[in-house]
């Protein structure tokens, strides 16, 4: 009901609607309607309430509750279900755990805080309360296990393109070509060719056998309205938050909604037509042809460009005598 009811107020904003008109649309009690609107206070919806005019929403609390980005959902199936916690040791673990009792694909779990976070290798990944977004996606792919790597590199493009899409909406100052992938998990600000800083990360867990593939973890971290204190001192110097980097706060919300929405349209032509059919979409947001990077090759750090991708979604590493070198996996300094 909490989420009915907010699409309702969210087609006209600025709308008073009467208890009556309300318990017309929903088949219910006026009460209920009461009930409804007193419970959406209590989370810190503010909603004005007039008398012979009826209620009207006001304001929308920071948080990222179901029913509020359900509201605002346009997806057929991802996001349809979310798991919320206002703090929890790491959403992939508890995404784990529910995709192995059986929770149906674009099962979505979603933190305020995660108290064991991690990226990458097990690194640990800081996720302070009510400041980003960390969330994990149940997915069930029908793919071989071999390709089940490039969607690291088709949620990338949907995390960038969500973020850009936000920056025009709402006018930021950011210009939206700032919003760059590096190889081949990590979404960058890049404000200048010596300032280009963190402000995103992913992690993608599969669970297989030997002939199929039973579920897929899709971790996600977006720094977003950090303040520079809010990061550990060994991460200011290539951490960022969108806040930070824009200027002005943004609507938490709206933004995981705009990636899900994104995703599920770039996952299903994945699905149906494979990665050639994103590569381009990949290439052109991220660094330009020839941005240098190091490159860690058995165990050395070695200095070259980068040079684009293959269709398997491997780096096309360019060394300094002028010899390509496909990296399958590893990590990309910039």
């Amino acid at each position: 009901m909490k989420k009915e009811l907010l699409q309702y107020f969210y087609q006209e904003p600025s709308q008073f609607f009467s208890g009556e008109k309300l318990s017309r649309r929903f088949h219910c009690t006026r009460a209920t309607i009461w009930k409804t609107i007193e419970e959406l206070r209590k989370e810190g919806y503010q909603i004005e309430a007039v008398p012979n005019r009826g209620y009207r929403l006001l304001s929308t609390p920071d948080r990222l509750y179901p029913h509020e980005i359900q509201a605002r959902l346009t997806t057929a199936w991802a996001g349809r279900h979310i798991q919320y916690h206002s703090r929890i040791p790491s959403t992939q673990l508890k995404a784990h755990e529910m995709a192995k009792g059986g929770a149906e694909e674009g099962t979505l779990v979603i933190a305020e805080e995660q108290t064991g976070g991690k990226g990458r290798l097990g690194r640990p990944w800081h996720s302070p309360e009510g400041t980003g977004i960390w969330m994990s996606l149940i997915l069930r792919p029908k793919l071989p296990l071999e390709q089940l790597p490039r969607i690291t590199l088709v949620t990338a493009v949907a995390i960038v393109d969500a973020i850009r899409h936000e920056l025009r909406r709402h006018a930021h100052p950011l210009p939206p070509e700032t919003i760059r992938i590096k190889w081949p998990n990590d979404v960058y600000v890049v404000l200048n060719p010596k300032e280009r800083k963190k402000v995103c990360g992913i992690l993608t867990e599969v669970n297989a056998e030997i002939d199929r593939v039973n579920y897929c973890i899709l971790g996600i971290g977006i720094n977003v309205n950090q303040k520079a204190q809010d990061f550990p001192e060994e991460l200011r110097h290539k951490a960022t938050s969108l806040a930070l980097s824009s200027g002005a706060p943004w609507n938490r919300v709206k933004l995981v909604t705009a990636f899900l929405a994104r995703f599920e349209t770039l996952y299903e032509t994945f699905q149906q037509h494979g990665f050639q059919a994103i590569k381009s979409l990949w290439e052109e947001r991220a660094f330009p042809i020839g941005t240098p990077i190091q490159v860690h090759i058995q165990d050395q750090l070695v200095s070259g460009t980068y040079q684009g991708i293959t269709e398997q979604g491997a780096l096309l590493f360019g060394h300094p005598n002028g010899q390509l070198e496909m990296i399958h996996s590893g990590d990309v300094l910039v």
